[in-house]
């Protein structure tokens, strides 16, 4: 049952701090040409983002729910694409933050989530990894890696991956 509530708690965060970029319909950009070449592209660079949200934190004994703040964050998204519908695209998002449990313990730490992309005319694959540490008032420290592959084939099929370790 632990395992199962880690693999929530993680699954969560995973998605929540992917969210800003994930939230979007369409890349946050609009692709340009670049010279002669057949492909476009863009690159969005954020600074000093910051929210505010409560959710399960990972990798305590038993998981806590904990408000949570980002702070410090930076995110870059580039997306390449190809007139033919081929594209690539990626982002990481990086920060710090604090988390408060309801029985008063702090977290103070750094995460770092990546996600990249790739379609071409016969398949597709979608990759994110998710890294957190952080130090608590009580003298514990907290380590989060979280690993996510799926890719379908050229029938459609998706095959998928998910590792996450304390």
């Amino acid at each position: 049952m632990r395992k199962l509530l880690v693999a929530i708690a993680a699954g969560t965060l995973f998605v929540v701090f992917a969210l800003p970029v994930a939230a979007q319909e369409g890349p946050p950009c609009d692709p340009t040409a670049h010279g002669n070449s057949p492909a476009s592209g863009c690159t969005v660079n954020m600074h000093n983002l910051s929210d505010t949200f409560t959710d399960v934190v990972p990798c305590t004994d038993p998981p806590i729910t904990a408000v949570i703040t980002l702070s410090k964050g930076n995110l870059v998204f580039h997306t390449t694409q190809l007139a033919n519908g081929t594209y690539w695209a990626t982002f990481t998002q990086e920060g710090s933050f604090s988390a408060v449990s309801a029985a008063g313990v702090t977290y103070d730490g750094h995460f770092a989530a990546w996600d990249g992309e790739a379609w071409n005319l016969q398949n597709a694959t979608f990759t994110g990894t998710f890294n957190v540490t952080a130090s608590a008032s009580d003298g514990t420290r907290l380590s989060a890696h979280g690993l996510m592959h799926l890719n379908f084939d050229a029938t459609g099929t998706p095959h998928t991956t998910m590792h996450f370790l304390c």
